[in-house]
């Protein structure tokens, strides 16, 4: 349990390079919102880049300086997962994200703008939640998911099933049999 669980508050979380791509202005903005609809959060931005001290100064800006704690580059993913609750991908450009494959596995759920992989990767209200790329679209799908622990209940158990089914060490190297085997005999 997190510790803002504990004082009724969503944890959201998310890690990233700090660079345009990764959008985590908009994420900003996004908390803003939800901080306008009295919503209780805390955030966690787990990362570093060249974009630290715009959205530093931008968190002052909108006045989530008692919401958001940038923790700098985390080493132990692991006990990151452990202390949020939602996980947040709100990249413009994303050809995988990894991140929400590990978020499968720690068991929690997923909510990610509309990009290349995530869209592969998620499905709506199965596995995760899809948004389109601005912050209102963001926060409603993120003050959907805090307000509907079943849905998150869902979410986290499909994902835990299309990872084992899907992801497994077992389908990656059945996977990489087939593309060697058709590299070597057509």
């Amino acid at each position: 349990m997190s510790k803002a669980k504990e004082q009724n508050l969503i944890t959201i979380g998310t890690m990233a390079r700090f660079v345009p791509k990764k959008n985590l202005l908009m994420f900003l903005d996004a908390l803003a919102l939800l901080k306008e609809q009295d919503i209780s959060f805390k955030a966690l931005i787990g990362g570093q880049g060249e974009q630290q001290a715009e959205l530093q100064a931008k968190t002052h800006q909108l006045k989530l300086e008692n919401n958001v704690e940038f923790l700098g580059w985390v080493a132990d993913t692991q006990e990151f997962y452990k202390n949020i609750d939602i996980y947040c991908l709100p990249s413009a450009d994303e050809p995988f994200g990894i991140v929400i494959l590990e978020s499968f596995k720690a068991g929690v759920p997923v909510v990610s703008t509309k990009t290349l992989g995530p869209v592969d990767i998620i499905e709506h209200g199965k596995t995760g939640l899809l948004c389109e790329i601005n912050a209102a679209a963001l926060a409603e799908q993120l003050a959907e998911l805090s307000k509907q622990p079943k849905l998150a209940t869902k979410l986290v158990k499909n994902a835990e099933q299309l990872l084992a089914k899907k992801y497994s060490l077992a389908q990656a190297a059945k996977q990489l049999e087939n593309i060697i085997l058709k590299n070597l005999y057509g």
